[in-house]
Protein backbone atom coordinates (compact mmCIF):
# COMPACT_ATOMS: atom_id res chain seq x y z
CA UNK A 1 0.00 0.00 0.00
CA UNK A 2 1.39 3.56 -1.14
CA UNK A 3 0.08 5.60 1.75
CA UNK A 4 1.26 3.20 4.36
CA UNK A 5 5.13 3.77 3.05
CA UNK A 6 6.54 5.96 5.71
CA UNK A 7 10.30 7.42 6.36
CA UNK A 8 11.99 6.92 9.51
CA UNK A 9 14.48 8.89 11.31
CA UNK A 10 16.79 6.69 13.17
CA UNK A 11 17.80 8.81 16.82
CA UNK A 12 20.60 8.50 18.93
CA UNK A 13 19.31 6.04 20.72
CA UNK A 14 18.35 3.52 17.72
CA UNK A 15 15.09 4.15 18.17
CA UNK A 16 12.72 4.77 14.75
CA UNK A 17 10.72 8.06 14.50
CA UNK A 18 8.38 8.60 12.31
CA UNK A 19 8.71 11.26 9.16
CA UNK A 20 5.45 12.53 9.38
CA UNK A 21 5.72 14.07 5.70
CA UNK A 22 6.63 11.50 3.89
CA UNK A 23 4.95 10.61 0.90
CA UNK A 24 5.33 7.99 -1.73
CA UNK A 25 4.82 9.06 -5.46
CA UNK A 26 3.66 5.52 -7.31
CA UNK A 27 4.30 6.86 -10.74
CA UNK A 28 8.32 7.73 -10.05
CA UNK A 29 8.41 5.22 -7.45
CA UNK A 30 10.22 7.53 -4.81
CA UNK A 31 9.25 8.40 -1.58
CA UNK A 32 9.95 12.62 -0.97
CA UNK A 33 10.08 14.40 2.78
CA UNK A 34 11.55 17.21 4.22
CA UNK A 35 13.74 17.06 7.10
CA UNK A 36 15.56 19.98 8.95
CA UNK A 37 18.56 18.15 10.03
CA UNK A 38 21.00 15.43 8.45
CA UNK A 39 20.78 12.18 9.81
CA UNK A 40 20.33 8.51 9.14
CA UNK A 41 16.72 7.68 7.61
CA UNK A 42 15.16 4.47 6.16
CA UNK A 43 12.19 3.49 4.35
CA UNK A 44 9.70 1.00 6.09
CA UNK A 45 5.50 -0.23 5.49
CA UNK A 46 3.73 0.24 8.19
CA UNK A 47 0.97 -1.60 8.05
CA UNK A 48 -1.37 -0.12 10.68
CA UNK A 49 -5.02 -1.21 10.36
CA UNK A 50 -8.27 -1.52 12.44
CA UNK A 51 -11.00 -4.40 13.19
CA UNK A 52 -13.59 -1.86 12.62
CA UNK A 53 -12.84 0.66 10.26
CA UNK A 54 -15.58 -1.03 7.73
CA UNK A 55 -18.11 0.92 9.60
CA UNK A 56 -16.71 3.87 7.66
CA UNK A 57 -14.91 2.20 4.08
CA UNK A 58 -15.44 5.97 2.53
CA UNK A 59 -12.34 6.83 5.25
CA UNK A 60 -10.64 3.63 5.02
CA UNK A 61 -7.43 4.70 2.93
CA UNK A 62 -7.14 8.48 4.86
CA UNK A 63 -7.58 6.49 8.24
CA UNK A 64 -4.79 3.80 7.99
CA UNK A 65 -2.19 6.17 6.27
CA UNK A 66 -2.92 8.66 8.96
CA UNK A 67 -2.40 6.04 11.61
CA UNK A 68 0.64 4.78 10.19
CA UNK A 69 2.61 8.49 10.33
CA UNK A 70 1.16 8.03 14.07
CA UNK A 71 -0.89 11.22 13.82
CA UNK A 72 -4.46 9.51 14.67
CA UNK A 73 -4.50 6.46 17.19
CA UNK A 74 -6.76 3.92 18.19
CA UNK A 75 -8.82 3.60 20.93
CA UNK A 76 -7.63 0.25 22.29
CA UNK A 77 -8.30 -3.57 21.35
CA UNK A 78 -7.56 -3.35 17.53
CA UNK A 79 -10.76 -0.67 17.09
CA UNK A 80 -10.79 2.97 15.79
CA UNK A 81 -14.37 4.15 16.42
CA UNK A 82 -14.62 5.89 12.98
CA UNK A 83 -18.39 6.63 13.54
CA UNK A 84 -17.72 8.71 16.91
CA UNK A 85 -17.61 12.23 16.87
CA UNK A 86 -14.27 14.20 17.52
CA UNK A 87 -13.69 17.25 20.10
CA UNK A 88 -12.23 20.12 20.12
CA UNK A 89 -8.89 19.06 21.28
CA UNK A 90 -8.80 15.85 19.40
CA UNK A 91 -8.89 17.94 16.44
CA UNK A 92 -6.09 20.14 17.48
CA UNK A 93 -3.95 17.38 18.48
CA UNK A 94 -4.34 15.68 14.79
CA UNK A 95 -3.68 19.14 13.02
CA UNK A 96 -0.56 19.92 15.05
CA UNK A 97 1.00 16.32 14.90
CA UNK A 98 -0.12 16.25 10.95
CA UNK A 99 2.00 19.46 10.18
CA UNK A 100 4.17 19.24 13.12
CA UNK A 101 3.63 22.21 14.74
CA UNK A 102 4.15 20.70 18.09
CA UNK A 103 5.89 22.45 20.26
CA UNK A 104 6.99 21.30 23.97
CA UNK A 105 7.62 24.55 25.41
CA UNK A 106 4.35 26.31 24.06
CA UNK A 107 2.14 27.53 26.89
CA UNK A 108 -1.66 28.97 26.86
CA UNK A 109 -4.25 30.49 28.97
CA UNK A 110 -6.84 29.48 28.21
CA UNK A 111 -9.39 29.41 31.65
CA UNK A 112 -10.28 25.52 30.75
CA UNK A 113 -7.17 24.47 29.43
CA UNK A 114 -4.67 23.25 32.67
CA UNK A 115 -1.11 21.59 32.24
CA UNK A 116 -1.79 18.51 33.65
CA UNK A 117 -4.39 16.85 30.97
CA UNK A 118 -3.27 15.25 28.19
CA UNK A 119 -4.07 17.79 25.46
CA UNK A 120 -2.30 20.89 27.13
CA UNK A 121 0.81 21.13 24.79
CA UNK A 122 -1.55 20.13 21.74
CA UNK A 123 -3.76 22.91 22.50
CA UNK A 124 -0.99 25.56 23.33
CA UNK A 125 0.73 24.79 19.78
CA UNK A 126 -2.65 25.51 18.16
CA UNK A 127 -2.71 28.32 20.04
CA UNK A 128 0.71 29.42 19.37
CA UNK A 129 0.68 29.27 15.61
CA UNK A 130 -2.49 31.03 15.15
CA UNK A 131 -4.84 27.62 14.35
CA UNK A 132 -6.72 28.35 17.46
CA UNK A 133 -8.35 31.70 19.00
CA UNK A 134 -10.67 30.00 21.70
CA UNK A 135 -14.92 30.35 21.82
CA UNK A 136 -14.62 33.65 23.69
CA UNK A 137 -14.37 34.91 27.63
CA UNK A 138 -10.73 33.11 27.34
CA UNK A 139 -11.89 29.44 27.36
CA UNK A 140 -11.24 26.97 24.49
CA UNK A 141 -13.88 24.22 25.48
CA UNK A 142 -11.81 21.46 24.61
CA UNK A 143 -14.15 18.51 25.40
CA UNK A 144 -16.66 19.90 23.28
CA UNK A 145 -17.47 18.31 19.90
CA UNK A 146 -16.07 20.11 17.15
CA UNK A 147 -18.24 21.75 14.47
CA UNK A 148 -18.01 21.17 10.99
CA UNK A 149 -17.10 24.38 10.36
CA UNK A 150 -14.91 24.66 13.31
CA UNK A 151 -13.33 21.77 11.96
CA UNK A 152 -12.75 23.90 8.27
CA UNK A 153 -11.35 26.91 9.88
CA UNK A 154 -8.93 25.08 12.26
CA UNK A 155 -7.55 23.12 8.98
CA UNK A 156 -7.30 25.92 6.75
CA UNK A 157 -5.43 28.04 9.76
CA UNK A 158 -3.31 24.77 10.05
CA UNK A 159 -2.55 25.16 6.27
CA UNK A 160 -1.65 28.98 6.43
CA UNK A 161 0.40 28.30 9.24
CA UNK A 162 2.84 25.34 7.83
CA UNK A 163 3.80 27.71 5.07
CA UNK A 164 1.54 25.61 2.39
CA UNK A 165 -0.61 27.20 -0.22
CA UNK A 166 -4.12 25.44 -1.52
CA UNK A 167 -4.92 25.47 -4.87
CA UNK A 168 -8.24 25.56 -6.04
CA UNK A 169 -9.22 22.44 -8.17
CA UNK A 170 -12.93 22.23 -8.52
CA UNK A 171 -15.35 24.92 -8.98
CA UNK A 172 -16.78 27.10 -6.22
CA UNK A 173 -20.22 25.56 -5.18
CA UNK A 174 -22.92 27.41 -3.57
CA UNK A 175 -24.01 25.02 -0.34
CA UNK A 176 -28.04 25.43 0.02
CA UNK A 177 -27.52 26.19 3.47
CA UNK A 178 -24.62 28.82 2.81
CA UNK A 179 -26.56 31.19 5.04
CA UNK A 180 -25.88 29.32 8.22
CA UNK A 181 -22.21 29.34 7.90
CA UNK A 182 -20.66 31.93 10.34
CA UNK A 183 -19.27 34.68 9.05
CA UNK A 184 -15.76 33.81 10.44
CA UNK A 185 -16.00 30.61 8.95
CA UNK A 186 -17.20 30.98 5.49
CA UNK A 187 -13.69 32.13 4.07
CA UNK A 188 -11.82 28.57 4.96
CA UNK A 189 -15.42 26.80 4.15
CA UNK A 190 -15.10 28.19 0.67
CA UNK A 191 -10.90 27.93 0.63
CA UNK A 192 -11.24 24.25 1.55
CA UNK A 193 -13.97 23.01 -0.55
CA UNK A 194 -12.51 24.55 -3.90
CA UNK A 195 -9.47 22.66 -2.75
CA UNK A 196 -11.48 19.90 -2.82
CA UNK A 197 -10.22 18.94 0.76
CA UNK A 198 -14.00 18.86 2.42
CA UNK A 199 -17.74 18.43 0.45
CA UNK A 200 -21.34 18.94 1.88
CA UNK A 201 -23.35 16.37 3.07
CA UNK A 202 -25.63 15.59 0.55
CA UNK A 203 -28.48 17.40 -1.13
CA UNK A 204 -26.49 20.10 -1.61
CA UNK A 205 -26.03 21.76 1.63
CA UNK A 206 -23.05 22.17 4.26
CA UNK A 207 -24.25 21.24 7.83
CA UNK A 208 -21.78 24.23 9.58
CA UNK A 209 -23.01 23.52 12.86
CA UNK A 210 -22.94 19.29 12.59
CA UNK A 211 -20.73 17.58 14.66
CA UNK A 212 -18.18 15.53 13.07
CA UNK A 213 -16.72 11.54 13.24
Amino acid sequence: DPDKIIAYYINNMGQLEVVKNSRYYFESEQIVFTVNHLSKYIISHSDVSFDDIAQAKWAKTYIEALAAREIVNGVGNGCFEPNRSVTRAEFAKMLTEAFDLVDEKAETDFDDVSEDKWYYVYVASAYQSGIVKGTGGNYFQPDALISREDMAVMAYRAINAAGTKLKSVIEAKSFGDMQAISDYALEAVTKMQKADIIAGTGKGNFEPKAKAT
